[in-house]
């Protein structure tokens, strides 16, 4: 699903599979919830790898934000996330690099990122947590997969029904993913303050704290 020259077909079906998943093990709600606990309904939130921008939405209907900016690096996700987002005016859709996000220091409320960060390697994420941390006025967040022999079982069970894009991704996703203790470690050498480790339902962790 990384790959520019993806299918997009496929990548909008299996977006959609993952979008199922989530509501359906309760990552997208555990991930809204959080956010609900840190932001103000008056807030503007920045989505870090949006993909369809369904959590974007998600955060919108549960009026935990004002208005939502959903950004992705490749142009069919931002296509997929469009076509999903159409007619809702509070989200704004921004093609644009994680490690070098396009908005200026402190012009955002919170910024959040969620299922991205097992993609990348060490050095990636501390870039990407620092860049959120420049971008952001006041809270931080970073939802993902955790890693486990027990978290790699599930997942291959659970996408046994998938197409190939899917199943390959995510078996992927949980070899790559991190641990909840080195992932609020990244956090700290970013520099958030305030960190807190959260972990839920279905080998996932929320990570929270504030810019400063």
């Amino acid at each position: 699903m990384d790959d520019p020259a993806a299918d997009p077909a496929e990548l909008e079906t299996s977006l959609r599979f993952i979008e199922g998943v989530n509501r359906w093990l309760g990552y997208t709600r555990s991930t809204v919830r959080r956010v609900g606990e840190v932001c103000s309904p008056t807030d503007v939130v920045l989505d870090v790898a949006t993909g369809a921008a369904d959590v974007p939405q998600a955060l919108l209907l549960a009026g935990h934000c004002t208005g939502c900016i959903g950004l992705d690096f490749h142009g069919s996700t931002m296509d997929v996330a469009r076509g999903r987002a159409a007619g809702e005016s509070r989200v704004r859709l921004v093609q644009g690099d994680a490690l070098r996000l396009p908005l200026a220091d402190g012009s955002v409320d919170g910024a959040m990122t969620s299922m991205f960060l097992h993609h990348l390697d060490q050095p990636g994420v501390v870039q990407v947590l620092s860049e959120m941390r420049r971008v952001s006025n006041g809270w931080l967040l970073a939802a993902d997969l955790e890693r486990s022999r027990r978290a790699l079982f599930w997942i291959w069970v659970m996408t046994r029904l998938s197409g190939p894009m899917v199943r390959h991704d995510a078996i992927a996703s949980v070899q790559q993913a991190w641990t909840p203790e080195e992932l609020g470690n990244f956090a700290r050498v970013a520099g958030w303050m305030d960190v807190k480790v959260h972990r839920h339902f279905g080998h996932r962790m929320v990570v929270t704290g504030r810019s400063g």
